[in-house]
């Protein structure tokens, strides 16, 4: 969770699918056992939202534009010439 503040240029796309896939399957595995395990099951969903965020920066960083609005937005205006 401490990680949603960082830089998206930082995210791993083939880490955070893995982490999405194994979450959703391990949240399935904890409603499917008997007992269920509501503890598993929390935690896991959790970490689902977490990868769903991380997953959802990821894209709109490198695949919709962001990066090309945080360069634009850190690159200084030129200074007019006297």
């Amino acid at each position: 969770m401490a990680d949603m503040k960082k830089s998206p240029e930082m995210i791993s796309g083939k880490m955070t699918t893995a982490l999405t896939l194994y979450s959703a399957l391990f949240m399935r595995f904890a409603w499917m056992v008997q007992p269920r395990n509501y503890l598993l099951f929390a935690c896991h969903a959790t970490n689902e939202a977490c990868q769903l965020v991380q997953g959802s920066r990821y894209i709109q960083y490198w695949h919709m534009g962001g990066r090309e609005k945080a360069a634009a937005e850190t690159s200084t205006p030129p200074v007019a010439a006297l």
